[in-house]
């Protein structure tokens, strides 16, 4: 039932209402029919007011009435409209929760991967380490021998050189003796007066330079007389495993003794080691 038919149904009872008075009234009339005339005029006019009033209202009530459908009218489209939006929206999320759960399930197959990647890593990690560790044992071995073969080659050289002092002493001193071969010869006696050994030649004799004076080619030493250095003694000056040169005392004190660089291979400086030929032979 629409609106309009319950405004007509409200009409029809306002009007039974009215008129029912009015026909019980005829119905019962008393013979002053003019007074109850005039009464029903004014009952008429009544309800023609309330009719008039109750039409108002009707109509009000129908404009209202229109103006409320349009509304609803207009909020259903816009209710329809966003349905179907979000009909749309929801329809991109299942896309997006669909593509979401694909990525998902790549990265689990990746990480999957990449778990089995990292076991073999870490497999040829260990094994890596175990070479590595075996490689260091060897190179620490290695090290050892090379370390043991240098002290034995610098143990060596250390002998070869003072061999090599040795053997440039002994072969100056095999000139010096040719020289005074050659020197006898000459003369043409074998009664001349013999030749004098070097003093202090077999004597065992270690010491070190203390000072020396570059300009005039002396040094001094820290052993003496005491030690038992004579004058004309000539004695080995070296440096490490490096040969000096020879100092040839010239004046000797009780324990000190000074005298002449000759045959300098490198400039002699305090501390360096003075011995005789019989401590390099020893």
């Amino acid at each position: 039932m629409d609106i309009l038919t319950k405004i007509c149904v409200v009409v029809l009872v306002l009007l039974v209402i009215v008129a029912v008075p009015v026909f019980t009234t005829q119905a019962t009339m008393t013979p002053a029919w003019k007074k109850l005339f005039r009464q029903e005029e004014q009952r008429r006019q009544l309800s023609d007011q309330a009719y008039r009033n109750q039409s108002v209202v009707s109509n009000r009530l129908q404009h209202e009435l229109g103006v409320e459908k349009t509304l609803r009218e207009k909020q259903a489209r816009d209710l329809s409209v966003s349905l179907l939006k979000a009909q749309g929206d929801l329809e991109k999320e299942r896309q997006k929760v669909a593509n979401l759960g694909r990525k998902i399930d790549a990265i689990t197959s990746r990480m999957t991967e990449l778990s089995v990647g990292q076991k073999e890593f870490l497999a040829r990690t260990e094994r890596l380490e175990s070479q590595i560790s075996e490689a260091r044992k060897r190179a620490d071995s290695e090290a050892q021998k090379n370390i043991e073969l240098y002290n034995q080659l610098k143990s060596k050289t250390i002998e070869f050189e003072r061999l090599e002092k040795l053997a440039q002493f002994l072969k100056e001193e095999l000139e010096a003796q040719k020289q005074i071969v050659r020197d006898l010869e000459s003369r043409g006696t074998a009664t001349g007066p013999k030749v004098k050994a070097e003093p202090g030649r077999d004597k065992v004799l270690v010491g070190e330079i203390i000072v020396w004076d570059a300009k005039n080619e002396l040094a001094s030493i820290n052993i003496g007389s005491a030690k038992g250095v004579e004058k004309k003694m000539r004695l080995v000056i070296s440096r490490g495993p490096k040969f000096v040169g020879y100092l040839r005392i010239e004046s000797v004190e009780l324990d000190r003794a000074a005298g002449v660089v000759v045959d300098k291979q490198l400039d002699p400086s305090r501390g360096d080691r003075v011995e005789s030929m019989a401590s390099l032979m020893k």
